[in-house]
């Protein structure tokens, strides 16, 4: 019987130099396409989320409940309880969106009253004209005096959405000194009030009122339950320090609460925005290394009409994110794509 022998044919060191050459273009060809599939879907999955958020505070916000409250009355202008003012999704710097609820009994203790007023801690729903002569803005006239109750928040017990690592979120806030809209960073807030209407902050000093802000129980200096009216956004603050994905985040008590298992805020006056911009981390990283001012770090002053850092700011994100617009009677989104 005939045995039959197989030679086996080796690949030359021309042909396997070759091959490698080949795969080595074909990666180069194909990655900067899957770059940016990645980088357009963690817009996409950015829309997707705080749009479902919304939602979810719309719903908490025009369920019907029923508080019985027993607040100090101290003005003839306010009534005897406090008002439910509707819910929120608040987006954080540390990458995840929160929905929280107004409590109507909120209190500040150190209000600027005098002590001798025997008054520890003042109901916010009733600071108005008469009450108070701390210098929070808002209206002046005795008959706007419900305009001007402050509304404190606290989280509503489910649990937080998480947003994929490289998705970036930015607010859209109202400037009536501007051409265009101010952008901020996280913190901010997508604010219904207990009849669906979208409530929004307004930059513009002789607008700014107080009553427009979330205030939330949430940052690191000061206690649980009590809301800090004068804590706010500052041109100093960094929001990288707060992101854990940032490398220049903390990491220590000023950050992260043992208690609750969550990250703490960078302060509690926060903005409701009248819409988002979702886009890529990594991509806006690319242009900050080309352009550093573009950095979220780079804080300047509300209301500044020369200000070349929020314009060019704007022309990024029209080139490269998704817009999310909220109607602002019925909360519905109006639009998600980039101008």
């Amino acid at each position: 019987m005939t045995e039959n022998h197989y030679k086996t044919r080796a690949f030359t060191l021309i042909e396997l130099i070759t091959v490698i050459g080949i795969i080595a273009i074909m990666v180069g060809i194909s990655f900067p396409t899957i770059r940016a599939m990645v980088e357009s879907s963690s817009s996409s999955m950015g829309v997707n989320a705080v749009s479902k958020a919304a939602q979810v505070a719309h719903a908490y916000a025009v369920f019907p409940t029923k508080f019985n409250m027993d607040l100090q009355q101290t003005s003839t202008n306010v009534d005897d309880h406090g008002v439910y003012r509707g819910a929120a999704a608040l987006v954080t710097p540390a990458n995840q969106i929160r929905i929280i609820k107004n409590i109507p009994w909120a209190r500040y203790s150190g209000f600027g009253l005098n002590p001798s007023d025997g008054i520890n801690y003042f109901p916010l729903q009733l600071h108005g004209p008469t009450i108070s002569a701390t210098a929070i803005t808002g209206p002046s006239s005795d008959t706007d005096s419900l305009l001007r109750r402050l509304n404190g928040f606290a989280n509503v017990e489910i649990d937080p959405i998480q947003l994929n690592a490289d998705t970036g979120v930015c607010g859209i806030i109202r400037n009536h000194n501007l051409t265009r809209a101010w952008l901020i960073p996280p913190p901010f807030a997508i604010w219904y009030d207990q009849e669906g209407v979208l409530i929004t902050s307004n930059l513009t000093p002789a607008h700014n009122a107080d009553y427009s802000y979330v205030y939330y129980d949430g940052s690191a200096d000061t206690p649980a339950g009590n809301w800090d009216v004068n804590s706010g956004r500052t041109s100093s603050y960094n929001p990288y320090e707060y992101d854990p994905e940032d490398a220049t985040f903390l990491d220590n008590a000023t950050v992260w609460n043992n208690e609750t298992g969550t990250y703490y805020l960078p302060f509690e006056r926060i903005e409701a925005v009248i819409g988002v911009i979702t886009y890529s981390k990594s991509e806006f990283i690319d242009a900050v290394d080309d352009d550093p001012s573009l950095s979220w770090d780079n804080q300047v002053a509300y209301g500044d009409a020369t200000d070349t850092v929020n314009d060019a700011r704007w022309e990024w994100m029209e080139k490269n994110g998704s817009v999310i617009l909220f109607s602002k009677q019925s909360g519905n989104q109006m639009r998600s794509a980039a101008e």
